[in-house]
């Protein structure tokens, strides 16, 4: 029979880390040392953060607000560098920083989702439309809206490239309007039998399939 050693464990042994450690690769620079031994630190003489994590305290409005606009804002500059002049690129940053105003924000509402915003910003880049209105839904999707004279196109942009749009617009005196979903890629040959796209969408005009 196998006999438990039930011995006490003594207080003033010392705790040797290294059992632990030792499968971890040998620090090679001095960062990787003091990574090692922070870490051995750590096992030896835990923090009391370290024996009992504390919760993730919940962001304010105003702070998940600030993380998007600049999530927003940098990938903007990075994707859109070769696509919008400077002029350009500041009237957008203009229009987020007003759509995620945190005085003017309501709590309840959802911050745009980095989804909506990819397909928002990929729509811009390859349609180039004419100045716009943003506004976001209850989902977090964005919503943008071109006014040119007596017409109005409303896109909701939703993940991966899917938009679901509105037109309204007067034909001969007479109210027309029409909606329909697509990918935003689609839009100019989608809207072609409604109103020549040059209307909303110069740069992508002579993209549009005759």
């Amino acid at each position: 029979m196998t006999k438990l050693n039930t011995a006490a464990v003594s207080r003033a042994q010392s705790y040797d880390p290294g059992v632990f450690l030792g499968d971890l690769p040998l620090p090679y620079t001095e960062a990787s040392t003091e990574r090692w031994r922070n870490a051995a630190r750590a096992l030896v003489n835990p923090t009391p953060s370290q024996r009992f994590p504390q919760p993730m305290r919940e962001m304010s409005p105003a702070e998940r607000l600030f993380d998007a606009r600049a999530a927003f804002k940098m990938k903007t500059a990075t994707l859109a560098a070769a696509h919008l002049n400077s002029t350009e690129r500041a009237q957008l940053f203009r229009h987020l920083d007003s759509l995620l105003d945190a005085e003017s924000w309501d709590s309840a509402d959802v911050v745009i989702t980095e989804a909506s915003f990819n397909t928002f910003l990929r729509m811009v880049l390859f349609l180039g439309g004419r100045r716009l209105a943003l506004k976001t839904t209850s989902t977090g999707n964005m919503i943008a809206t071109w006014t040119e004279g007596d017409g109005r196109l409303t896109i909701e942009c939703m993940p991966e490239d899917h938009v679901r749009w509105v037109l309204v617009q007067n034909l001969d005196g007479q109210r027309e309007s029409a909606a329909g979903e697509t990918m935003a890629r689609r839009l100019p040959e989608v809207l072609r039998p409604y109103d020549p796209p040059k209307r909303w969408f110069p740069r992508a005009a002579d993209k549009a399939p005759a």
